[in-house]
């Protein structure tokens, strides 16, 4: 799998580039959306891999709900948020 996570994270820097060149401003972080955001160390490796904040989307942060859910909505949150 990591072949093909490399080749993402490879996009993913040329974007980066690309982005900084035109725009003559840093991408401060990156955000990852969606099921697979959820794979073990994915933070860490991106993380590292760019040298720059990695955080994963919580499409419910500005929802209010019952305290008790919390650790379910920690679970289900990266698989409802989508690019």
């Amino acid at each position: 799998m990591m072949p093909m996570l490399d080749a993402i994270l490879n996009e993913v820097g040329r974007f980066q580039d690309n982005y900084e060149k035109n725009h003559h401003g840093k991408v401060e972080r990156i955000m990852l959306a969606g099921g697979g955001s959820s794979l073990i160390g994915l933070e860490k490796y991106v993380g590292d891999e760019f040298k720059i904040p990695v955080l994963k989307a919580n499409p419910f942060s500005k929802v209010i709900y019952p305290p008790e859910t919390e650790p379910t909505i920690k679970d289900i949150g990266p698989s409802f948020s989508v690019a």
